[in-house]
């Protein structure tokens, strides 16, 4: 049964909340959902919310618009597919994300050639010039190769076992940020090509926050908030 939401929350719980229905069955594949007008007033939100979030079910292959019919159910999911929004599971792997991820950028600093940095830059460049699809590939690639330019393969190992969740992560998060918020990529860059492995470190730390803070109401503390 769908909960209204109350006033302030973001179009990630509507998400979280619809992928729960369609697990416990509410559509059957095929089956045309509830128009946005019929959505926004089960949930208590705006139907631009409905429309935000519909899109990034559709952009994750779990649900097909059609235009002048309506949105309709393209993939049944499991319960644990439908936890994948569970705001506690999800803090956890930003934390994760964060503790690697930052590390990965520092060492990557210390250990990867002009060259090997200049290919980072040529991987975003080639996902600027194709459109949202090249984008998200090209951006799952950069952090890819960050890895490996650190230089452990015990580090790359841990990142490959997260590469399914964190893959889940972008499939639905990506699509929701405005693409100035992309231009995190370039930040991390930037901060590697500097030469400071703490600010390569501090800046892709910032940037695995955005996917969470910018669609997740109980974000995880950032260092800078613990510290005061």
């Amino acid at each position: 049964m769908i909960r209204p939401l109350e006033k302030g929350t973001y179009y990630t719980e509507i998400i979280a909340q619809l992928k729960k229905e369609i697990a416990n069955g509410t559509w059957k594949l095929g089956e045309r959902l509830p128009g946005e007008l019929a959505l926004a007033k089960q949930f208590n939100v705006s139907r631009s919310s409905i429309r935000e979030a519909l899109k990034a079910l559709a952009y994750a292959g779990i649900v097909e618009s059609k235009p002048g019919r309506g949105t309709f159910l393209l993939h049944v999911l499991d319960a644990p597919e439908a936890d994948d929004f569970d705001d506690s599971a999800y803090a956890k792997l930003i934390e994760v994300r964060k503790l690697i991820e930052g590390q990965a950028a520092y060492w990557c600093v210390q250990r990867a050639t002009p060259q090997q940095i200049q290919k980072l830059e040529a991987i975003l460049r080639e996902g600027e010039e194709d459109g949202d699809a090249a984008l998200n590939v090209a951006h799952m690639k950069f952090h890819a190769a960050i890895a490996r330019l650190a230089d452990n393969p015990y580090l790359t190992r841990m990142i490959d076992s997260l590469n399914g969740e964190i893959k889940r992560q972008k499939e639905v998060n990506f699509k929701m940020l405005p693409r100035e918020d992309r231009k995190e990529h370039w930040k991390v860059l930037e901060a590697i090509k500097s030469g400071d492995p703490s600010l390569a470190r501090r800046v892709m730390v910032k940037h695995v926050e955005v996917f969470w803070k910018k669609g997740y109401k109980h974000a995880p503390a950032t260092e800078e908030t613990q510290e005061q």
